[in-house]
């Protein structure tokens, strides 16, 4: 089961700010220093806010089906 890191933020937070937060955020991550640190982490490039939807789609649809199909119980 792969790992994923994200970054969330209130809904209803302004466009403007959202995108000011995500570019900010990105240039930190892809900023040469962090990126090779992430890299010996075994991290992966980090992606923008459209990609993170599209990976929170998927697995908000993909676990509630495996998890009965798996026999997963609350302890």
């Amino acid at each position: 089961m792969p790992q994923w890191y994200g970054l969330l933020a209130p809904a209803g937070l302004p466009a403007e700010v959202r995108r000011t937060f995500e570019t900010q955020v990105l240039a930190v991550l892809r900023s040469p220093e962090v990126a090779a640190q992430l890299a010996v982490s075994g991290v992966a490039g980090p992606k923008g806010a459209s990609e993170l939807k599209t990976l929170l789609d998927s697995e908000f649809k993909r676990w509630p089906v495996l998890i009965p199909k798996l026999g997963i119980k609350p302890e």
